[in-house]
């Protein structure tokens, strides 16, 4: 059975040897460092499987780390841990490239099931060459990446699922309940504030494409993409 590496960054000493003691007894490998440098250094050198992140790190805003491996190709999938819960920082995070949140303090048993769907959907990308387009952008399902004309976004786990669902279902109303069982099939907790805070992550990377396609709220029910 293959086992599941982790590397936890963050600056709390006691709470990284209190992380990685939970992720020891449930079989997961976890190792761990206190700052942005040190993590990247980690992440260049070893393999892991999920990275874990704190908004706030002694040597760098920890958004400049995600955005460090995303632009040089790294699709390690991060979760961050913090203690802020406001909604632009959750959207800011996201934006970097972040693929879930979750605010501290927090039950075990939903940390742990987190890290295994990020496990799950990541495994799962394996795939063939594969494109699938809709108006003037293109997502290619291999490299998990969006692209319209010479320009290219590299795309989150939530954020791929997401948009694969609206190019799979072009005009067609999505309804806000059946994209977070889509996307957070394992996570109860999840509400509508992540799915939005998803959305504008989506819709900023494809205005960054200067593509015509959008996705528009259909008030008080869901999204629908369209051209």
């Amino acid at each position: 059975m293959y086992t599941i590496k982790i590397l936890i960054i963050d600056s709390d000493i006691n709470f990284c040897e209190t992380l990685k003691s939970i992720l020891n007894e449930e079989k997961f490998i976890a190792d761990y460092v206190h700052d942005g440098a040190n993590g990247i250094r980690k992440l260049i050198n070893k393999n892991y499987d999920i990275v874990t992140m704190d908004l706030v790190l002694p040597d760098m805003d920890s958004l400049e780390v995600v955005k460090y491996l995303r632009d040089k190709g790294n699709t390690i999938p991060i979760l961050i841990l913090s203690a802020e819960k406001e909604k632009e920082s959750i959207i800011t995070a996201l934006d970097a490239g972040a693929d879930d949140y979750l605010g501290k303090p927090f039950h075990t048993g939903e940390l742990l099931a987190r890290l295994r769907a990020l496990h799950r959907r990541n495994t799962s990308y394996i795939l063939k060459e594969d494109v699938v387009s809709f108006a003037d952008i293109t997502l290619n399902l291999s490299k998990i990446e969006l692209s319209s004309r010479e320009k290219k976004e590299y795309l989150t786990q939530k954020e791929f699922q997401l948009i694969k669902l609206f190019m799979y279902n072009p005009y067609r109303v999505l309804r806000k309940d059946m994209l977070i069982s889509k996307i957070w099939p394992f996570d109860d907790d999840v509400c509508y504030n992540t799915l939005e805070a998803h959305i504008a992550s989506l819709r900023k990377k494809m205005k960054q494409l200067d593509s015509r396609a959008r996705i528009v709220t259909i008030r008080g029910i869901g999204y629908k993409m369209e051209a």
